[in-house]
């Protein structure tokens, strides 16, 4: 008689069947709280929905990326009509499907009680959650590595070796995933042929496609960042100027150090396991090196990258330690199925629990923190701009977002000054600039004039403000009819000191001071043609000096034993004494009419503004506290505008006796200069950086930024036709002249400031 042998019966719900339907429901519904949270696109996923675009002929040309995930993203924008939301679906899809692989893989070396613990731990890992519902590849990547690592374990290799292929077209890691797998198969010549055949098929893909966009054969894709990783990243950015480039680079390797890849590689390992333990609990790290002791199996070749890697990339993100929490929870899942005591067994399973929790607390922040925080508005302004975005136009941002949801094509902001900043961005057809406060404050500081310097803004003519959202963003616009200003040399920039720069009422000379240790110091006389100047006066004057009517003479102030007064100088020959007092006088201007003097005086114990009558000797003090300077008469005789220390430009009106303080700041210099007409008054102010040249109304009411080249450029000088203006240069120390036309549209914009026809662009307030 044969005794019936005791059926063991497993619980319904562990059948196989059930348990994947379980693995996928819960996977389902522990995203859907936190869904919300990453519905914007994140910065490589706007490379890769315009990527996926581009397939579909929908976009401009596609980006450096790797074709794996934008490819699979082209698949769906049909039917979703999102980019976004397809990315994300399929993000859902691998981080989904993701356990229901590691249950499969860990039941060839685990019993099914452990083989579920694994792909339950990977279902509640806070960074596997998040991962799998933004629009990044690495969700889909670590679905297609361990898909492939599945069907090597069940010795399928060509399909192996297609999967690996799809992760490697998916991002570059899996290549040394694959390699490891391809040396485990040299003793066994058929399989190694399948999975390479395999992997060989799909991967010559991407290079096809790569090698296409990059015009040359690619290989690997992005290899522009291997090697970079001792590199400061904002020395990798685009930079106008390669000598800034390699002055900021030298500095940050006296600030941080100079350091080699292998040296950074030591100092960043600790730190990426340190990451890596955060995520998968110091226990599950611990059961994982003890399975490994126990048993060592092809799946490490999955943590090759880990090893590797950071020595040829940057890391430091957070994100790439996904590709390695399935791994150890594998290795973690094989060392407790070697521990025989149930007792044990038991502690460790409570353990895991216990972890798992600590785990969702410790790592919550992945799960509620948004995607791209702080940029909410360039999802809702792109939007509002898109009906607005032709596709394809190019946006310069320094993050693509605002760019993406207008529709438009990303261009990064280079690193630069001001001027060559805006003149790149015209010479690349750029439609729109944003300017978002925080960004341009803190990493394109050349632009910040575009934020704060109403003055700048409102004399820039490349591109025009459109747009503005108090204490958030300005975004401009390009102007197609701009007309660059007309710059002239006349006087080649040297190493010398030059000062006073004046042209002569008849048009046929201009003036300036050269002032240095030479003999040959003194009043320099120079042809509006060019040419060299020559000395006119070797006097070793000091201060302005101005022109006679007549322009046969110039009015200066020079030093006659302990004194310093003023004097006329003739051209043919002689000097005549204007003041005589025991204190300095200074800073002489000559009015149009030829009947006055404007000078500085301290003869009543201060530094103030005096008028002298040549016709009855009378001398009028229209300042009597401050320190003042560089008075200049307007063409009418009515005003005067001067400098006074720590205010800035000062206009006075005569016939009133009021005094207006200009509304641009204290950092003037140079003498201020009339146009002939008397409509307009030019000033120096220093800003940014740099020294340019400023337009206002004649009352000072408005005014516009003129000058704005890589040079500083400031002491204008008006052609007595009112159509230039001559200014000093300096760059890096040698000091030139240039002659400056083409302004008729500045002076429009002036007129229509004045006469309210113009809308005045906004700024944020400095102390914003």
């Amino acid at each position: 008689m044969v005794k019936n042998k005791k059926k063991s019966y497993a619980h319904p719900l562990l059948k196989e069947h059930n348990i994947y339907f379980i693995l996928i429901v819960v996977g389902i519904l522990i995203r859907i709280p936190f869904y919300d949270y990453f519905d914007m696109v994140t910065y490589d996923g706007t490379y890769y929905i315009h990527d996926a675009r581009s397939i579909l002929g929908e976009s401009f040309p596609p980006s450096p990326f790797p074709v794996g995930y934008p490819a699979l993203i082209a698949l769906l924008i049909p039917f979703f009509r999102d980019g976004v939301l397809a990315a994300r679906m399929i993000s859902i899809a691998a981080g989904v499907g993701l356990p229901l692989i590691i249950y499969k893989l860990a039941r060839h070396y685990t019993k099914k009680a452990e083989a579920l613990a694994a792909a339950l731990l990977v279902l509640f890992t806070p960074l596997c959650v998040r991962m799998s519902m933004i629009t990044m590849s690495e969700s889909i990547y670590v679905f297609w590595l361990f898909l492939g690592l599945l069907f090597f374990a069940r010795r399928k290799e060509l399909s192996s070796g297609i999967l690996m292929g799809l992760a490697a077209i998916t991002r570059p890691e899996a290549l040394g995933v694959f390699g490891v797998l391809a040396l485990l198969r040299l003793r066994r010549p058929k399989q190694l042929m399948l999975i390479l055949a395999g992997f060989s098929v799909v991967y010559s893909v991407n290079i096809a496609v790569q090698s296409r966009i990059a015009g040359e054969l690619v290989l690997i894709s992005k290899t522009k960042f291997f090697g970079t990783h001792a590199e400061s990243w904002k020395v990798r950015e685009d930079w106008l100027d390669s000598r800034e480039k390699e002055e900021f680079k030298e500095r940050t390797i006296v600030n941080e150090g100079e350091k080699n890849l292998l040296e950074d590689y030591i100092e960043t390992l600790p730190g990426e396991f340190l990451l890596l333990i955060r995520h998968v609990s110091v226990i599950l790290f611990l059961l994982a090196l003890y399975g490994l002791y126990r048993r060592r199996v092809f799946l490490l070749a999955s943590f090759v990258p880990f090893l590797v890697y950071p020595l040829f990339t940057v890391r430091k993100e957070t994100r790439l330690v996904l590709p390695y929490i399935p791994g150890f929870i594998l290795y973690a899942m094989i060392g407790l199925s070697t521990i025989r005591k149930h007792r044990s067994r038991v502690v460790i399973y409570i353990l895991l629990f216990l972890s798992v929790l600590s785990g969702l607390v410790i790592n919550r922040d992945q799960l509620t923190r948004p995607v791209a925080a702080g940029f909410r508005w360039a999802k809702d302004t792109g939007r509002l701009f898109s009906e607005y975005v032709k596709p394809g136009e190019k946006i310069a941002d320094r993050k693509p977002y605002f760019a993406f949801y207008s529709g438009g094509r990303y261009i990064e902001i280079p690193v630069g000054h001001y001027n060559r900043i805006l003149d790149y961005l015209v010479g690349e057809n750029v439609e729109y600039l944003a300017c978002h406060k925080q960004l341009i404050h803190q990493l394109r500081p050349g632009l910040r004039g575009f934020l704060y310097d109403e003055i700048l803004i409102n004399g820039e003519f490349r591109y025009s403000q459109i747009y503005f959202r108090p204490g958030l963003l300005a975004v401009y616009k390009r102007n197609p009819g701009y007309e660059p200003l007309i710059r002239q040399k006349l006087l080649q920039p040297r190493r010398r000191k030059l000062f006073g720069l004046i042209w002569s009422p008849d048009g046929k000379k201009i003036a300036y001071r050269r002032n240095d240790l030479s003999a040959r110091s003194g009043i320099y006389i120079l042809s509006p043609e060019g040419g060299r100047g020559e000395l006119a006066m070797e006097l070793g004057s000091l201060g302005s000096f101005s022109w006679s009517p007549d322009s046969k003479s110039i009015v200066c102030s020079l030093r006659r034993g302990d004194n310093i007064d003023i004097y006329i100088c003739h051209l043919a020959g002689g000097v005549e004494r204007v003041t005589s007092h025991e204190t300095v006088d200074i800073d002489p201007f000559w009015s149009k009419d030829g009947t006055e003097i404007a000078f500085v005086s301290e003869r009543s114990g201060g530094s103030d503004i005096c008028i002298k009558n040549l016709k009855s000797g009378k001398l009028t003090c229209v300042t009597k506290d401050g320190i003042n300077g560089y008075p200049v008469i307007s063409p009418d005789g009515t005003r005067i505008a001067w400098i006074r220390k720590g205010e800035g430009l000062i206009i006075y009106n005569r016939s009133s006796g009021s005094s207006n303080l200009v509304n641009m700041g204290k950092n003037v210099h140079f003498p201020p200069a009339w146009s002939p007409d008397g409509n307009y008054l030019m000033m120096t102010r220093s800003g940014g950086g740099k020294t340019n040249v400023c337009l206002m109304s004649s009352g000072g009411e408005n005014v516009i930024q003129l000058t704005g080249s890589d040079l500083d450029e400031g002491n204008p000088a008006w052609r007595p036709d009112g159509k230039a203006v001559a200014v000093f240069t300096n760059q890096s120390g040698k000091v030139g002249i240039r002659i400056i036309s083409g302004m008729d549209h500045y002076f429009d914009r002036i007129d229509r400031i004045q006469n309210g026809r113009s809308n005045i662009p906004r700024a944020f307030k400095k102390n914003s």
